[in-house]
């Protein structure tokens, strides 16, 4: 083998790694086959609420693959949402609400189109606005169907999953679907 046939065959070797083997396009496929609920280390009822509507999820609704996941703070909680990395997580409603209108401690990353999916007390069970609509409505249907078996902390009390009361931000249109009594659109039927 001469010189030139080494070189090329180790670029393409390279190249190979690069595009086969990078850690983000796994991580990418990995978020896309999950749903994570995105939860904030510095509040201390958060991560356990992520957890109990974690199991909820994962239980009666195993396609969604649903797993509680930490970030930092809220800040990172909105970082994550604005920049689509994932797409539902557990907000206090003053949180949500600045995210929303971009004010306050989210000045600088401006209005994010969030969507209330679920009210847990101070907590928003929140996703943008483009989130599908039939995950939403399903989301919105099992948490309701099976709020009884959500072991909720103490701190996040006063749940409420029936018709949409108590949240700063707009409802999802796929939530707001199911807590009106709408059923799914056709062609939008749930994958059961």
């Amino acid at each position: 083998m001469n010189r030139r046939e080494f070189f090329k065959l180790a670029l393409m070797g390279v190249a190979g790694l690069l595009m086969g083997h990078s850690p983000y396009r796994q991580w990418h496929v990995y978020r896309k086959r999950r749903l994570f609920i995105l939860t904030s280390a510095s509040e201390e009822p958060s991560f356990p609420l992520g957890q109990a509507i974690a199991q909820v999820l994962a239980a009666y609704l195993p396609e969604s693959r649903a797993m509680a996941a930490r970030a930092r703070d809220a800040g990172d909680i909105v970082k994550l949402l604005g920049s689509q990395q994932l797409d539902v997580a557990l907000l206090l409603a003053d949180d949500a609400s600045q995210a929303f209108q971009g004010n306050g401690r989210f000045q600088e990353e401006g209005s994010l189109p969030l969507r209330t999916l679920a009210v847990f007390g101070s907590y928003l069970l929140v996703c943008r606005e483009d989130f599908s609509k039939e995950k939403a409505y399903q989301i919105a249907k099992t948490l309701t169907e099976h709020r009884d078996e959500l072991a909720i902390p103490q701190a996040a009390h006063g749940t409420s999953l029936g018709p949409p009361r108590g949240s700063p931000l707009p409802f999802h249109p796929g939530a707001l679907d199911f807590y009106e009594g709408r059923p799914l659109p056709p062609g939008e039927e749930e994958s059961r």
